[in-house]
């Protein structure tokens, strides 16, 4: 059952809409008794349609329905209860799409940010170390690597550490000694 919240907020949006939009097929009584019956009734049935939807999909179907903004709607007359109800599923669809958390909970990747320089570096010491290799030039970008490299003004088997910025290479003077 719908709370007595609720119901008020549902009335002041349905206001808003008899307002923008007169309901179609509505009679006159011959006193206020019949008027107010019909009265009692109408609300009664767009209050059945709308329960158990957020306001906040009503509301947003009656700013569009006021604005003419919903696809199928009469510019002329308010939708019928079944009418409004289907364009509040339609939105109360689209609110829950939105507001649904993610089925799959994002993976925290929780390690020590890693160095690169560092990590290059200790390549860097190594080849030294096992091959030989020092370091041939400093401040060398991506594309004057491969252009050098394809122009041969590397010696072969040259490495280029991105996170440092330099290119490593076999000892030349330790080779031309052999």
């Amino acid at each position: 059952m719908a709370s007595q919240q609720w119901t008020i907020s549902v009335m002041q949006e349905l206001s808003r809409l008899w307002i923008s939009l007169p309901m179609a097929g509505t009679t006159r009584g011959t006193d206020d008794n019949s008027a107010r019956d019909r009265q009692e009734q109408v609300l009664k049935a767009y209050g059945a349609a709308l329960d158990g939807y957020s306001i906040e999909a009503i509301a947003n179907v009656v700013t569009a329905l006021g604005r003419g903004e919903v696809d199928g709607q009469s510019t002329k007359w308010c939708p019928t209860p079944p009418e409004l109800s289907t364009f509040v599923r339609s939105e109360q669809k689209r609110l829950d799409a939105l507001n649904r958390k993610p089925a799959i909970a994002p993976r925290v990747i929780s390690r020590p940010w890693i160095d690169y320089g560092e990590t290059q570096r200790a390549k860097a010491e190594d080849l030294a170390a096992d091959k030989g290799f020092v370091c041939i030039d400093t401040k060398v970008s991506i594309e004057s690597f491969k252009m050098r490299a394809d122009r041969k003004e590397f010696p072969p088997g040259a490495v280029w550490f991105w996170a440092l910025q330099e290119v490593h290479g076999p000892d030349q003077s330790r080779r031309m000694q052999e």
